[in-house]
């Protein structure tokens, strides 16, 4: 993608480039290499539990962590993703909304629960190149976007669509990025299309119609892709036909496919599931408040993260904005606006959103940083 000249790259802070040091996901790495992380779901014929695990993305050292479970109840979960700091949350999910959890890597325990989302059906979640939360909502046929701060919407979401006709999401389904930007979703169970994230349109990229081991037809229910830029090309697909496979596709060699794991944790079969793994941090470009609102910067917004600066106003317990004088403020949705006073002259850097009102919206928990206070009348 190229950016316009206005684009200053800025990188903050630098992250382990192999695996984020958890016991859980050390135990799934081998020297170089890094986990893939997958929640099985129940079929919900029998409701056995919603198992949470883990393996090596060279395709060793597959580990079942433990049951999901929420205040000591097993609950349904869906639409695992995973952040760069290698934080995992999943969505409990009822068929008529969903809530947002964090899920400890090393219990399964989920906790942090956000509000309620109704007539939400998250179905498959990603943590895009640049921090931002997109998830498939099956009842909407849509993808809507998260802040994972507080589990709350953020803007109208963008319906999808084939050939110009709406798209249906199916409950067993997924959605991941490639290391270079490609977004994949995975649908109709052995089909997998790309979708342009901005309007919605997905195009069909392979349809898989060789049998698993036992004899069927995929049913594809979890995507993802590796940090390591050796297996940039592959992506990891997770199995719900009838045994519970993990495999894997060269997509850079016509979608050559590959058996990892058979069969994994027998003591069940899965009715849908998820694969999510951790991505590099994203770099951070400083852009004016117009830019912000522009197609390159708004493409970008599911790559890079963004840095906004201007005069402080109107603060409060959600945030505030911020003002550079292009005619097009900031709101910036924080947890750090005590840290700002009216008239301040600031930056924030974070994942840019867009609301159905036209507001621009830049999520950003903790990344204020005050450059001049209002005493001082100019920077």
């Amino acid at each position: 993608m190229n950016l316009p000249t206005s684009h200053y790259c800025r990188t903050k802070g630098t992250l382990l480039a192999a695996c984020f040091v958890i016991l859980a996901a050390l135990a799934a790495c081998g020297r170089g290499h890094c986990a893939i992380w997958g929640i099985k779901s129940h079929d919900p014929t029998t409701a056995p539990p919603v198992t949470l695990f883990h393996f090596a993305d060279n395709g060793t050292a597959f580990n079942s962590v433990g049951v999901v479970k929420l205040g000591g109840q097993e609950i349904d979960v869906d639409g695992l993703a995973m952040t760069p700091g290698a934080d995992l949350f999943a969505f409990k999910v009822t068929g008529a909304s969903s809530t947002m959890v964090k899920i400890s890597n090393s219990t399964g325990t989920a906790y942090g629960p956000g509000p309620e989302l109704p007539g939400v059906d998250i179905r498959g979640a990603v943590f895009c190149l640049s921090g931002k939360l997109a998830c498939l909502d099956a009842l909407g046929n849509r993808m809507v976007f998260v802040d994972p701060a507080t589990g709350e919407l953020m803007g109208p979401g963008v319906a999808l669509t084939l050939d110009g006709q709406p798209f249906d999401i199916p409950d067993y389904t997924d959605a991941a990025q490639s290391p270079d930007g490609v977004m994949y979703i995975a649908s109709q169970g052995n089909v997998l299309y790309t979708m342009d994230p901005l309007t919605g349109a997905v195009t069909r990229a392979f349809t898989d119609t060789t049998p698993t081991p036992d004899g069927y037809v995929l049913t594809i229910a979890g995507l993802t892709f590796s940090r390591l830029s050796s297996l940039a090309n592959t992506m990891f697909v997770y199995d719900v036909s009838k045994q519970d496979d993990i495999l894997s596709y060269d997509t850079s060699a016509a979608f050559a496919r590959s058996l990892l794991f058979q069969n994994i944790i027998p003591s069940y079969n899965a009715g849908r599931g998820d694969l999510a793994a951790q991505l590099d941090p994203p770099v951070a470009y400083r852009v004016t408040n117009r830019t912000a609102d522009d197609l390159v910067t708004k493409r970008g917004s599911f790559l890079h993260r963004y840095i906004v600066w201007g005069r402080v106003g109107s603060p409060g317990a959600d945030g505030f904005t911020l003002d550079d004088g292009s005619g097009a403020p900031v709101f910036v949705k924080t947890n750090a606006a005590a840290a700002v006073s009216e008239g301040d002259y600031a930056e924030a850097e974070g994942v840019l959103h867009y609301s159905d009102s036209g507001t621009i919206l830049l999520s950003s928990p903790t990344d204020v940083t005050v450059l001049a206070e209002a005493e001082g009348g100019a920077m």
